[in-house]
């Protein structure tokens, strides 16, 4: 993956904190499909959201969603680059990000409204991850700027589309979560400017991180974005 501007040992560590090597082989260890499921109400996304795949998507995951269940889903998006099968895995990406907030489906009623646009959108991002160009592929969707999906949303529509691609260093979920535990254990905010930059700095150094603790840069992702009280007791 490509980067204009690489981390400075001035303003970061290449090192995992002690918090992350203290935890190496929770880590080695810990699996997508150990990871709990995202429970929703499915009747409040089939009225907000009116769309066929919708409905398809919940007829196949009627009430709860795995993030490993979404896998599959990305795979046959990045196969077949057809609108169905991409709005199926953005949909799962958003059911999967929202879960049981109430507010959820109606944002992405907003989302999709101009469904047309937004195909066009998430197809350009498909592509560019496929192609090599991550940063591009968050660019497109940063720039288009579709009321209600941000950085915290749209990133995990670029993670699904990175591991249905097969790419090495895929991209990575980042939300404010992960960006405060990051901050606890660094002691300083970092990749909080909502960059590009900032985003492309995040996704090396935790697959840096990933390559020294020999585990996934997913599961680090996801350690990081546990509740604090989860965080510590692990």
């Amino acid at each position: 993956m490509e980067h204009s501007q690489p981390i400075s040992r001035d303003n970061f560590l290449y090192r995992p904190p002690r918090k992350l090597r203290r935890l190496q082989e929770w880590l080695q260890n810990a699996t997508l499909s150990q990871q709990p499921a995202q429970i929703f109400y499915p009747e409040k996304w089939q009225q907000a959201v009116q769309l066929d795949e919708m409905q398809s998507l919940l007829q196949r995951f009627p009430s709860s969603i795995r993030r490993l269940d979404i896998v599959p889903l990305a795979v046959e998006a990045s196969e077949t680059e057809t609108p169905f099968e991409i709005r199926v895995l953005f949909l799962a990406s958003m059911i999967w990000a929202y879960g049981t907030a109430g507010y959820g489906p109606w944002r992405l009623a907003h989302i999709t409204e101009n469904i047309e646009r937004l195909d066009t959108i998430l197809l350009a991002a498909l592509r560019n991850i496929k192609h090599g160009s991550v940063s591009a592929a968050f660019s497109g969707l940063q720039e288009a700027h579709i009321p209600f999906l941000g950085q915290a949303y749209f990133t995990k529509y670029l993670y699904f589309a990175g591991l249905g691609s097969g790419v090495d260093r895929y991209p990575l979920i980042l939300d404010t979560r992960i960006l405060q535990s990051l901050s606890a254990l660094l002691g300083k905010r970092v990749f909080s400017e909502n960059t590009v930059v900032d985003y492309q700095n995040y996704i090396v150094t935790l697959h840096e991180w990933a390559e020294m603790l020999d585990c996934r840069a997913d599961t680090i992702e996801y350690l990081l974005y546990l509740t604090p009280q989860e965080f510590w007791k692990v």
